[in-house]
């Protein structure tokens, strides 16, 4: 199955000369588009048959294309990716009858253009899949991570030296490398409103093309990933669908896609609710970063950016002691972790959000796996049952037992670190939790709502359960659910739990509940 994006392939083409980059996350479908390119670029119309572009005013000229993906090109050393860059150049030039006689990969690569455009006489195709590849493999060395940004500068300044000879030029990957020459010639289009639907599919297109599939879905069931069988009616199951894998947005203001690897995945293996994209990568350095630089939960949570921060993110800032939080929220942006959430007009900061559920409660988990040596599984039934039973001192126990299994190394002397992880452990376990919950003389650090009972919490560090109980009482934090619970039959806690960060206890030292 294909879904028709061809009107975009077209408005890349039609231009003289353009000269194009476009970031997307991994499995996006940029090696797709770059294979369309060069499809079209080779004059071979029958591909494109009865789709938007057949119907378009092209001339289908055959072009030379030269096409590189560094996805193939060996990067554990400079010297292995010149070589391997070398040996792909003369490949190329021996597909269309080219002889390369220089020795060097940057020499190699002015050569065959030269020759190709000599040849054909009407522009060379330049083709360049996961530019950034080689620069993203060595992301914890920065020393590394500065070589090859240098090798690739000096490479990709051989199209800047041939520009003339160009017919077009797109190139694709997942980061901005801010300080290549050749960026400031190219169209970008990563954030660009007019392509923001380029990649990934919309609602419309998911409902059209995979209608049969859906049906199918509904008719048979879904399943859970424990293999449960549910059945939804099709308004339903989309809306469920939709809150799992939908939600990614590249351009303030713009409809949001799926990400295509989820949907085909998701049907592939007969409707099973599973986390089809977050499983493809490995987050583990986003976790290193937000420890090193002291960064919470919360902090992901509250993220933003802004047009400036995306166009000077430098990767070989990395590898610093203390990585700047903007480099940090860029990082999760372009990899696909955070999307563009709700704007609001007259501001140029850009909010950032989870996608949908398959990618928060993956990264929520990941985050729980980094800090805590425990199977958040276990803990999370027990947690929840305690939680519903108003069991308060089971479930502090449980969450004692939590933060005694975070590493040393790795703890913060923060009220909002320890909070953090006693959040992210609620959520796992499947119970409703809200933080900084407003009300009209404060903010409550934690509403937890579990069966027929509402926790209503204030966390304290280094101080005492009797002061954050006080705190309860005077802001009066219960009192906007006491006319609700009482009609409903709900307990309402107040809960008081003070944490310590000293060298003998970093964990819940006192804590009280009282109902109200």
């Amino acid at each position: 199955m294909y879904v028709d994006k061809t009107e975009y392939i077209y408005e890349l083409v039609r231009k003289p000369c353009g000269k194009y980059l476009m970031c997307r996350p991994r499995r996006f479908g940029k090696s797709l588009t770059v294979s369309l390119l060069e499809s079209f670029f080779n004059g071979d119309r029958r591909l494109f048959r009865g789709l938007s572009i057949d119907f378009k005013e092209c001339k289908w000229k055959k072009y030379p294309v030269v096409h590189i993906d560094f996805a193939n090109i060996l990067t554990k050393s400079l010297d292995e990716e010149s070589k391997d860059l070398f040996n792909t150049i003369c490949r190329i030039g021996k597909k269309y009858g080219i002889k390369i006689e220089c020795t060097t990969s940057l020499n190699a690569f002015n050569e065959l253009i030269v020759k190709l455009n000599k040849k054909y006489g009407n522009g060379v195709v330049i083709l360049v899949d996961e530019y950034d590849k080689s620069v993203s493999d060595h992301i914890e060395d920065a020393e590394c991570v500065k070589s090859f940004h240098s090798f690739l500068d000096s490479f990709y300044n051989v199209i800047l030296e041939n520009e003339k000879l160009l017919r077009f030029v797109y190139m694709t990957g997942v980061t901005r490398l801010s300080g290549l020459s050749i960026l400031d010639t190219l169209d970008d289009i990563t954030l660009d409103a007019s392509y923001s639907c380029m990649m990934g599919y919309t609602q419309k297109e998911f409902e059209e093309n995979f209608s049969e599939y859906i049906d199918r879905t509904i008719h048979e069931g879904a399943y859970t990933f424990s293999g449960e069988n549910l059945h939804f009616e099709k308004e339903v199951f989309l809306k469920k669908f939709g809150e799992m894998y939908h939600g990614y947005r590249f351009a303030p203001g713009m409809q949001q896609v799926y990400n295509p690897v989820s949907i085909g995945k998701f049907f592939n293996n007969g409707g099973v609710f599973a986390n089809y994209w977050f499983s493809t990568g490995n987050p583990s350095l986003i976790f290193k970063l937000l420890s090193k630089s002291m960064m919470t939960i919360f902090d992901v949570l509250d993220s933003s950016m802004s047009h400036f921060s995306y166009d000077t993110f430098d990767l070989t800032t990395l590898d610093n002691p203390v990585v700047d939080r903007d480099k940090i929220y860029q990082l999760l942006f372009q990899s696909g972790y955070l999307t563009i959430g709700e704007t609001v007009q007259g501001t140029n900061v850009i909010p950032l959000k989870f996608p949908n559920e398959e990618i928060g409660k993956s990264f929520f988990k990941h985050f729980f796996n980094f800090y805590v040596s425990k199977n958040p599984d276990v803990l999370s039934t027990n947690l929840r049952s305690a939680a519903s039973n108003g069991d308060t001192s089971t479930m502090i126990s449980i969450l004692e037992t939590v933060l005694s299994s975070v590493p040393y190394g790795i703890h913060m002397n923060e009220e909002k670190y320890y909070q953090s992880l006693v959040y992210v452990t609620f959520v796992l376990s499947g119970v409703r939790i809200s933080s900084e919950e407003q009300t009209n003389i404060g903010r409550i650090d934690g509403v937890l709502e579990a069966g027929k009972h509402i926790y209503v919490i204030e966390f304290k560090l280094g101080k005492s359960a009797d002061k954050a109980m006080k705190q309860i009482l005077d802001r009066k934090y219960t009192q906007k659910f006491e006319y609700s619970a009482k009609m409903d039959g709900i307990t309402i806690h107040r809960l008081a739990i003070n944490f310590s960060y000293g060298k003998d206890s970093r964990n819940i030292t006192d804590w009280k509940d009282e109902i109200v």
